[in-house]
């Protein structure tokens, strides 16, 4: 099953007996990868990155390992895990999410889309600036629907 991508860091918002489900749908051990998928990205959006991650290395499809959406959200699980300051190897998860981001952000031959992702990483991290240097290359590629995020962002870098 393929995941869905593009998800420019929307938060999704959703009622607590909603995340229930989905939490219990993708703890199934016979969830399809879709749920689990769903399932990662709901506990993301409620501040639960340990059970996003958890969720997100069940994923077994057979392309999982090659799946760019998935690299981005576990990478994006690990940063905010390593963040919180409740994980056991911080060091670890951040070195991990950045060979994830890595491989995400090589993965597609340097879209937009990929640069504006991984520089909200970036950015989210305090790495300013290789989140500039990444905006800016999606305000330098052709008119894209990441270009306007791009510009509000390098604003908020340099006000």
């Amino acid at each position: 099953a393929m995941l869905p991508m593009g998800l420019r860091g929307e938060r999704l918002m959703i009622s607590r007996a909603s995340h229930k489900f989905w939490v219990r749908e993708g703890k199934k051990r016979n969830a399809p990868d879709s749920f689990r998928f769903i399932a990662g990205h709901v506990n993301a959006s409620h501040n639960y990155p340990e059970e996003a991650i958890r969720c997100y290395r069940q994923i077994k499809g057979a392309a999982a390992s090659q799946q760019p959406t998935l690299k981005l959200h576990l990478a994006i699980a690990l940063l905010q895990s390593a963040y919180r300051r409740t994980s056991k190897d911080p060091r670890g998860e951040v070195s991990e999410a950045m060979q994830l981001l890595r491989e995400y952000y090589c993965s597609g031959g340097e879209s937009p889309e990929q640069q504006y992702n991984v520089a909200r990483a970036m950015h989210s991290c305090g790495f300013l600036g290789v989140a500039a240097h990444l905006y800016q290359q999606v305000l330098d590629s052709p008119a894209s629907e990441y270009t306007r995020d791009a510009a509000y962002a390098l604003h908020l870098i340099y006000r």
